[in-house]
């Protein structure tokens, strides 16, 4: 009996009649971030109005508003190392984080986009829609359009016929809520593949040479090495690769000057970096003292009590 009187919501008959074949397609989620009051009398506005009221389609648009958000910060942070952002969204949907992202960010042209998704008609609409806002714009954003679903990347990751790209974010929201626990964290493991973490090196300096060369030893098929036996061979190290090194890693304890020292001097040379010191000793007073300042970004002990005291 009330059955139709709730399908008379357009939001409720296209949840329900799955016309892609599964829910949550693309013009679900356009009905969740447009104008709610849709309906053929105004009974039907006012059920349709209530379901995208709930809290699900809210939880929806606040997702978007927090991935438009986070767009901007990855955007700025690839821009500052390299001419151009390049962003993977895997499961893209009507990408309304996307459409947004153009509409208000000038970073836009510093930006390509690569949208995956295994529904044509979902690609065929985001793509049109997306030309549309470039062309408002007036906006130069390269995007390229994939029709692959996750488990064809999977296998193809699995056959070892995966020819790598190389991406500065990569994202996927919702899609990993229809795959299985075990399949999820294999997609994971096969998003890592493209990031390219050997684009850029990490500082380690340390005196003793034993740490030195253990720890790239253990790293240095994922990541680039840049070594230094003290600071001062560390400064001259990031004066020459200030461009190249995102993240500098040191020890507190080495003769001359300090860990703590370095790395307060080291933002100086380069505001950007990620600093982390690295103690095995338990005197963390002036460890302490310089992570609460905000010298650097974080400390990690070996032993001891840490750096916010702990």
């Amino acid at each position: 009996m009330i059955h139709p009187l709730v399908l008379c919501s357009p939001f409720a008959y296209r949840t329900y009649q799955k016309p892609l074949g599964y829910a949550g397609d693309y013009e679900m989620v356009n009905m969740i971030l447009r104008d709610p009051c849709e309906g053929s009398s105004l009974f039907a506005k006012t059920v349709n109005v209530w379901f995208l009221a709930q809290a699900p389609a809210e939880a929806h648009r606040n997702r978007i508003t927090y991935l438009t958000d986070k767009l901007d910060k990855e955007v700025r942070r690839a821009s500052s190392l390299n001419p151009t952002a390049k962003v993977m969204s895997m499961g893209c949907g009507p990408a309304g984080e996307i459409q947004e992202f153009i509409l208000q960010n000038d970073l836009c042209d510093r930006t390509e986009f690569t949208l995956l998704d295994l529904n044509e008609e979902t690609l065929q609409h985001t793509g049109e829609t997306l030309e549309n806002i470039k062309s408002q714009r007036n906006a130069k954003t390269p995007i390229h359009l994939i029709k692959r679903s996750v488990h064809q990347i999977l296998k193809s990751a699995s056959r070892g016929s995966n020819k790598v790209d190389h991406y500065d974010f990569i994202y996927c929201a919702g899609l990993f809520d229809y795959l299985s626990d075990r399949i999820a964290i294999y997609a994971r493991g096969i998003m890592q593949n493209y990031y390219d973490y050997k684009k850029h090196f990490i500082l380690y300096v340390d005196d003793e040479e034993k740490s030195l060369k253990y720890l790239t030893k253990a790293f240095e098929d994922t990541f680039r090495f840049l070594t230094a036996p003290n600071a001062e061979e560390g400064y001259r190290l990031l004066e020459n690769h200030r461009d190249e090194i995102d993240i500098l890693l040191t020890d507190q304890r080495m003769p001359g000057e300090t860990g703590v020292q370095l790395l307060e001097k080291s933002r100086h040379i380069s505001p950007r970096l990620v600093r982390i010191l690295v103690t095995a000793y338990t005197d963390l007073d002036a460890t302490i003292a310089a992570v609460n300042s905000g010298q650097f970004t974080s400390t990690s002990p070996s032993h001891g009590k840490c750096a916010n005291g702990k």
